[in-house]
């Protein structure tokens, strides 16, 4: 077992989201300040399987959104995708 997980920082911004019920905002708000320490779970799994860690089927399975995991991963994920897939 290995841990993949996400980190939101409670900022004015943040708080501002979850006040104002913009909760489907906040995967990208949390994409874009990695600067601050935080991640989405999607990065965490897309590092995962750079290392070796977990395997593209296991990440998948995991993420909340494939689409951003497949971005993270670039180009080549469409061809391990379709290995997973069959």
């Amino acid at each position: 077992r290995v841990a993949a997980f996400e980190i939101m920082l409670a900022t004015p911004a943040i708080r501002n989201l979850i006040r104002e019920a913009k909760l489907h905002e906040i995967p990208s708000y949390i994409s874009m300040n990695a600067k601050l320490g935080m991640r989405t779970l999607e990065q965490s799994l897309a590092e995962l399987v750079r290392q070796g860690t977990i395997d593209l089927e296991q990440a998948r399975e995991t993420a909340n959104d494939r689409n951003q995991l497949d971005t993270l991963l670039g180009p080549g994920t469409s061809a391990l995708k379709a290995r997973v897939s069959a």
